[in-house]
């Protein structure tokens, strides 16, 4: 999905240092955990816009299963610190995705990303 570049550069500023493996860049790094997290959202929500808008940061968060889990599982990155601008990035994702669920979940219909988590 094409991202908004003032999430993306957030995402980025908040995971400094970011050091990709042989053959990603940076930007393909910020790439993989925001498509693999609206994907994991999408999922969660059942595709239901309004479901994505409740959920996207109820607890078991599909963010939190992307960094550290997916990223590292993927071996696309080598190293990176989540340091003190990665919480106002994660808001301001999270705040993203809130206004823009209709799109995102059309954008990711048929490409869910199943995980496992625990609701109460």
């Amino acid at each position: 999905m094409q991202w908004s570049p003032e999430i993306s550069e957030a995402m980025k500023r908040g995971m400094e240092p970011l050091i990709p493996k042989t053959g990603n860049s940076p930007d393909d790094v910020i790439q993989f955990v925001l498509d693999e997290t609206a994907a994991r959202a999408v999922f969660r929500a059942k595709g239901d816009p309004d479901e994505l808008k409740e959920t996207i940061d109820a607890p078991f968060t599909p963010l939190g299963s992307v960094v550290p889990g997916a990223l590292h599982n993927q071996e696309i990155v080598d190293e990176y610190t989540l340091n003190e601008y990665w919480s106002p990035a994660v808001e301001a994702l999270y705040e993203y995705i809130r206004n823009n669920a209709a799109i995102i979940c059309g954008e990711f219909a048929g490409k869910e990303s199943p995980w496992e988590w625990e609701d109460d």
